[in-house]
């Protein structure tokens, strides 16, 4: 199962044209953008690492941290052999699991308010969107059920919408939707996939393949009207893939993951690529920033930009895939446009707190708690 889980988040990602490995994806300014030259910027080394999980089995993959930076949300097998969501401190230890069950769990994004967890599952036989209320004993429901994959989901700032990806019916790529949380109704956008909002709301960041020359994955915008699609990477060399955005809390950054295309970038013995980096570019497309691209051999991805400005991140640095985050860049939180009255100061922490939680090392009761098979 996790073998399927994983070649459908990188094939995803990763599928493209074949060339020989790349010790590193390789930058180059090839045009002028927005009347001037586009500038670059490394990182020598990571900027005051830390790192927020730990464990040998298993793997922690797409964090998203709490507006408070209080929390952080992660899909994690290190208990069963399937994915769950969990909680955890950002600066403790312990776990408290939001899902246990003997499915797979991934792709969390939390509402404006802190309430609730739109995620995918692979529970009713394909994967498909799942809503699950944070409160203790909160309920669960299926958001979206349809005869494709439905995957990625994400809320908008303001909690009126939800970006997510599926596989358009009878066609061969994927399309970014809109689900109206009111209405609960959806429409088509653009096509692409790992959609991002824009903290104002206005933009949406994904990524979608070139459709020439190696026909790599780049980070577009789009407006969430559907009007004026952006492709960010126009102006750099198009030799590697950029994948899975997210925006900065001020609006002028997008991380992403950066990948060296070849046949060999997919590994067949983990289902992840064998080397990635985190970048940053400006929301103009003119500047490019290498976060994690001192470490040769290793691998980087699925990135969450936080509001204080920390990029989270899946790194294999010490064999297994945990979660890290490194300093990037300060920024400026925008003033929320949500219309959902999120939670302040330490109400978020107080909901959590209420969850029954499970230290990283307890071993979980097979019978009892649902384990994977």
């Amino acid at each position: 199962m996790k073998h399927v889980l994983f070649t459908l988040l990188l094939v995803f990602s990763l599928f493209s044209g074949c060339q020989q490995v790349q010790q590193r994806p390789h930058f180059k300014p090839e045009k002028e953008l927005s009347g001037r030259s586009p500038t670059t910027h490394s990182a020598a080394k990571w900027r005051n690492r830390l790192q927020h999980t730990r464990g040998e089995l298993g793997e922690d993959l797409y964090p998203i941290v709490s507006a408070n930076q209080s929390h952080l949300l992660f899909a994690t097998s290190r208990f069963s052999k399937g994915f769950d969501l969990a909680f955890k401190p950002l600066k403790g230890y312990a776990i408290t699991f939001l899902t246990n069950t003997k499915f797979n769990d991934i792709h969390p994004s939390l509402s404006p308010d802190a309430s609730k967890v739109v995620f995918s599952s692979d529970r009713s036989g394909r994967w498909n969107l799942y809503l699950q209320e944070t409160r203790p004993g909160g309920k669960t429901k299926q958001l979206i059920a349809s005869d494709t994959d439905n995957l990625g989901p994400k809320w908008s700032p303001d909690g009126s919408k939800i970006a997510f990806f599926k596989r358009g019916i009878g066609k061969n790529h994927w399309e970014i939707w809109l689900y109206d949380v009111v209405r609960k109704s959806q429409s088509y956008l653009t096509d692409g996939l790992f959609p991002s909002w824009s903290p104002d709301g206005k933009w949406i960041a994904f990524q979608k393949g070139r459709q020439r020359g190696e026909k790599y994955y780049s980070v577009w915008k789009i407006k969430a009207d559907g009007s004026r699609l952006i492709d960010l990477m126009s102006s750099w060399s198009e030799r590697w893939g950029a994948i899975q955005p997210s925006w900065s809390a001020d609006g002028k950054w997008l991380a992403f993951t950066a990948v060296g295309k070849s046949t060999n970038t997919f590994d067949n013995a983990t289902d992840r690529p064998p080397e990635s980096d985190i970048y940053l570019i400006s929301e103009d497309g003119a500047q490019l920033i290498d976060l994690t691209g001192d470490r040769a051999g290793g691998s980087e991805w699925n990135p969450f930009f936080g509001t204080d400005g920390r990029v989270y991140f899946t790194s294999d640095v010490g064999g297994s895939p945990r979660i890290w985050s490194v300093e990037s860049i300060k920024v400026k939180a925008q003033a929320s446009p949500a219309k959902l009255n999120p939670l302040k100061g330490n109400q978020v922490e107080d909901f959590l707190d209420s969850f029954p939680s499970t230290e990283p090392k307890a071993k979980i009761n097979p019978s009892s708690s649902g384990n994977k098979a």
